[in-house]
């Protein structure tokens, strides 16, 4: 998804929650809202690592380049990983702000996962790490 949209969506999802639940605060709710966007940073890093980059702009049109492509790439985003929104929900436990954080993540991840259905695209990303790994080193002959 776009980040205008994941912005946008982010957005409404920490106003409504703030509205729904006003305990939260203007400052849980700016976490939410910022986790919801800041998730994708594992995209840029992604790019960094593959092309040696640190450019932002350059980033962005990568992946748009990589998507209009429809290059069978599978991108390991760390923090859209099954297992770091485990961690982070058990952690919640110990942190509301963690909890913030999580909420937010998740939030994303559904977004995206479902416009990657939608789109039949589920092939492009690897949502377990621990796969990922496998994957890695076991490669399939």
């Amino acid at each position: 998804m776009l980040p205008k949209w994941h912005i946008l969506l982010g957005a409404i999802f920490a106003g409504v929650l703030l509205e729904l639940f006003p305990k939260i605060g203007w400052g849980g709710a700016l976490v939410i809202f910022l986790s919801s966007v800041f998730i994708d940073m594992d995209h840029y890093s992604w790019y960094v690592v593959k092309k040696r980059d640190w450019n932002l702009k350059k980033s962005y049109i990568w992946h748009i380049e990589l998507t209009k492509r429809g290059d069978k790439i599978i991108f390991l985003h760390v923090l859209h990983t099954i297992e770091v929104l485990i961690l982070l929900g058990i952690f919640s436990y110990y942190s509301l702000w963690i909890f913030y954080v999580f909420l937010g993540f998740v939030f994303h991840s559904v977004f995206d996962f479902a416009e990657m259905a939608i789109k039949r695209e589920l092939w492009c990303r690897e949502f377990f790490f621990i796969n990922w790994l496998r994957k890695l080193f076991f490669p399939k002959k």
